[in-house]
């Protein structure tokens, strides 16, 4: 069969109008190997009018399969769909976001807007903004990210370098598999790329280092010279003046005890001492007395070591400040809350004993020297 023409003539109309002309009408095009074009196309083709859903220019109806077409070209003022969801707006390029679609802010962009608002925009550069119609990065997200599970990093699907930055104040996370260090799990870095924190692949927390060589920084990781062991080390490089602290002890923002390094051999335990914060400064009475109360003992352990020293309780009914706790104090689930002493209690009255024994003997000296002095005569 050759063509089949519908022509007007004086100027008419040509019309394909269905069984019902008040209901929607569907022109279906079969594949061909053409262009199904219409020329002089002032008005606005409605989707609807499509079987292929698709609009590839002005005046020019695709013939792809049916509703998988694309908009790839708008001219006219909006595009409205005419099915059940009337709110949606196809918009040129500058125009404002007015409802929910696809619409175009500027040339060579892409935004997505929902309920009047720019949810989603790709720019010239293909930065993709979420909350931002200016991204400055591939992915540039305004507001909180979250994942259910986890995040990965890579290039091609492989594990590369992956980074998570935040702004210049708070630094960078760097993710692990990388070249250097080797399969690092965790690196922070402040806003000029430093390193300030990492995890090794050991599970090892350093701070102000990069390896667990306990120099010039704070390791927490596991003893390797012990097994089933964890230790915290805190390294001072070479050179480091006696004075400078390991750890500090504050309260309210004030310093109240810390250790220190003394030289390159030796550590301070020090607690805070200073006049100023002492009243009602009096000698000791009878420490001698307090001391001959004390009962020092030898003992083992429940877990089999021998050991000398005091049972917290007594020394407490004595000298209260050295011990914390009560006796026979258990927890809520009925476990022991077992008492703690610091023996350092104890010696500003072995040092007050010490002075009132040496009295003592300077006395009886004394005493000794006149009775001498008395018989010689």
């Amino acid at each position: 069969m050759g063509q089949l023409v519908f022509q007007a003539t004086a100027g008419g109309q040509v019309a394909l109008v269905g069984p019902n002309p008040s209901a929607s009408f569907s022109l279906n095009v079969p594949a061909v190997s053409g262009t199904l074009v219409t020329t002089g196309d002032t008005g606005t083709v409605t989707n609807t009018m499509l079987a292929s859903n698709a609009y590839t220019a002005p005046g020019t109806i695709g013939s792809g399969t049916a509703n998988s077409g694309a908009f790839t070209s708008l001219s006219a003022t909006s595009f409205t769909n005419t099915g059940t969801d009337t709110a949606t707006k196809f918009i040129p390029t500058g125009s404002s976001v007015t409802g929910n679609g696809l619409y175009l802010p500027a040339t060579n962009s892409l935004g997505l807007s929902t309920n009047g608002t720019n949810a989603l925009y790709i720019d010239a550069s293909q930065n993709v903004g979420i909350g931002t119609s200016s991204p400055a990065t591939k992915l540039d997200v305004v507001g909180t990210i979250r994942a259910s599970q986890s995040l990965a990093f890579g290039t091609n699907g492989t594990s590369g370098v992956g980074t998570i930055y935040s702004d210049s104040n708070w630094g960078c996370l760097i993710t692990a598999k990388q070249a250097s260090p080797a399969l690092a799990d965790f690196m922070w870095q402040n806003g000029s790329s430093v390193e300030r924190m990492r995890i090794d692949t050991s599970g090892n927390l350093l701070v102000g280092c990069t390896a667990n060589t306990n120099s010039g920084g704070f390791i927490l990781y596991k003893d390797y010279d012990a097994v089933n062991s964890s230790s915290l080390d805190i390294g001072h490089i070479t050179g480091s003046a006696s004075g400078n602290r390991y750890i500090r002890f504050q309260y309210a923002g004030s310093t109240i005890g810390s250790i220190t390094q003394t030289g390159t051999t030796a550590v301070l335990y020090n607690t805070t001492s200073d006049y100023r914060l002492k009243e009602n400064v009096k000698p000791i009475q009878n420490a001698l007395a307090t001391i001959e109360a004390l009962n020092p003992v030898s003992f083992t352990w429940v877990d089999g070591r021998p050991d000398d020293g005091f049972i917290a309780h007594e020394i407490q009914a004595i000298i209260p400040n050295c011990v914390t706790g009560e006796k026979d104090a258990v927890n809520e689930d009925g476990t022991p809350k077992y008492q703690q002493m610091d023996n350092s209690g104890v010696i500003p009255f072995l040092v007050k004993a010490i002075q009132e024994l040496n009295a003592k003997v300077d006395a009886q000296a004394a005493e000794i020297i006149a009775l001498q002095t008395k018989v010689g005569t």
